[in-house]
């Protein structure tokens, strides 16, 4: 299977570099092919979710605050929550659960739209239930601004 980067320009897609040429090159005239088309999460969102998370570690309750000694701890538990595991078996036959990634190469960018607006709903209502969801947003758009 081949990637390669393309841009929309109008009603066609235009690719941008060599690598994304020598692949339409390899490809037989006026044989079909099947695209995949996924749009790349931009780096913003990548500091969106972070500046999320940073914010939330940062005004933890007391009670919550040694449940999650680093921003990471935080993070893996609010995609446990949200569902973004896998469940293993162990070599003991036990059953364990992984917290997915969310990396760019694992996600795309509506993907990850859906993780950011779930985790912040679950921060509102669970985590600091009663923070403003429109001043936690301003925060954490100041901080990636």
């Amino acid at each position: 299977m081949a990637k390669f980067a393309a841009v929309r320009q109008g009603s066609n897609l235009k690719v941008v570099d060599d690598e994304g040429r020598d692949v339409i090159r390899s490809l037989r005239i006026n044989t079909p092919v099947m695209i995949e088309v996924k749009q790349n999460r931009s780096v913003r969102q990548h500091r969106l979710w972070w500046g999320m998370i940073r914010k939330v570690h940062d005004n933890l309750p007391e009670k919550l605050d040694t449940m999650w000694p680093r921003p990471e701890n935080l993070s893996k538990a609010i995609l446990e929550r949200l569902g973004y595991v896998d469940e293993l078996i162990g070599l003991d036959g036990k059953i364990y659960r992984q917290v997915q990634s969310i990396s760019f190469d694992k996600m795309d960018s509506a993907d990850f739209n859906d993780v950011i607006e779930s985790a912040i709903q679950l921060v509102i209502e669970v985590i600091i239930p009663g923070i403003d969801r429109e001043g936690l947003m301003d925060e954490i758009l100041d901080m990636v601004a």
